[in-house]
């Protein structure tokens, strides 16, 4: 009996022992798994946190291209297929800004070339304007003659303002101006244009100066532009609206005029170059679209917002824009 008892114990002893060796080796089992998943998930955060900042990269290259900035487009320099995506995007952009290149020289040789005869016709027909020998019928073809080569020269200067803006990269010049004062002038200036169209304006918030960092000679002619759109197509509602206001941040400026509002194809597009809402025809202009193409430029040389709100009920058009101060 003795002898089971200790037979017992023994056996009894060497299972606990097992046990224990098995719960130990089991244990340092689990940690070594747990460790390599560890690795691997930290390698595979690692490189796939490489691979999303490659293609956000290459989504930015993408973006900066939309825009026009061809020369900031960012070569991957890895040998994979990421790498060979960035290369080609990066001669892609290349190519496209040779090809604006082309352009912009091609606008503004034929804006140069096409001044010279045309202040050549403008000489002739003051030549002509002043001789006694003409009747009265060809005074009248001379007038006309020279209010079409003026509108042409006019035309030819906007183009080449437009290049100007658009391709060139220029340094412009900044001071601090108060816009109130720069939206008065402008407007003052209209007065005598306003009389004989028979169009009033009204001008708001220009109690305060609104001061904020511009070139003068470019938000000069933006204003320039904007009334003169206003006048163009909300003639017939026989009031121009202007509205200052600002706050910690901005200044705005709103322009408005009452006459048919703009469809939703017109106002994603009417900033675009060379753009003409399908009521143009209703009005006597010799616009060609570059004016509200120009104004966006500055602003977006201002660092600017600038957007277009329509009101059907009241038929309102109001142009607004946002400047930094």
């Amino acid at each position: 009996m003795a002898l089971v008892e200790a037979m017992y114990g023994y056996f009894h002893q060497m299972s606990a022992e097992r046990t224990q060796e098995l719960f130990e080796s089991s244990w340092q089992a689990m940690v070594v798994d747990f460790g390599f998943i560890g690795v691997v998930v930290l390698v595979f955060f690692v490189l796939s946190r490489n691979i999303v900042r490659r293609i956000e990269q290459l989504n930015n290259s993408i973006k900066q291209i939309s825009k026009g900035n061809m020369k900031t487009v960012v070569v991957d320099k890895h040998n994979d297929e990421l790498g060979t995506l960035s290369n080609s995007i990066y001669e892609m952009a290349k190519m496209l800004e040779q090809s604006l290149e082309n352009e912009r020289a091609m606008v503004r040789n034929i804006a140069h070339d096409l001044r010279t005869p045309v202040t050549s016709i403008q000489g002739y027909a003051q030549l002509l304007e002043q001789s006694e020998e003409l009747s009265l019928q060809n005074k009248e073809h001379v007038a006309i003659i020279q209010r079409k080569s003026e509108h042409l020269a006019e035309q030819i200067e906007e183009l080449l303002e437009y290049s100007i803006l658009q391709f060139e990269e220029k340094e412009y010049s900044f001071e601090w101006l108060s816009l109130s004062s720069l939206v008065e002038q402008v407007f003052i200036d209209f007065i005598p244009q306003m009389d004989v169209m028979d169009v009033r304006f009204s001008l708001k918030g220009n109690d305060v100066p609104h001061m904020f960092s511009c070139n003068q000679n470019l938000i000069i002619r933006l204003l320039e532009n904007l009334i003169n759109n206003a006048l163009r197509y909300g003639k017939k509602g026989k009031v121009i609206e202007a509205l200052l206001s600002e706050d910690e941040a901005h200044i705005y400026l709103e322009i408005a005029n009452y006459g048919n509002v703009l469809t939703q194809d017109q106002v994603e597009y009417i900033f675009h170059p060379f753009y003409q809402g399908e009521d143009a025809k209703e009005y006597v202009t010799q616009s060609k679209g570059l004016g509200l193409a120009i104004v966006s430029k500055i602003v977006e040389i201002h660092h600017g917002t600038i957007a277009v709100k329509c009101d059907e009920e009241t038929q309102r058009t109001v142009f607004w824009i946002s400047f930094d101060k």
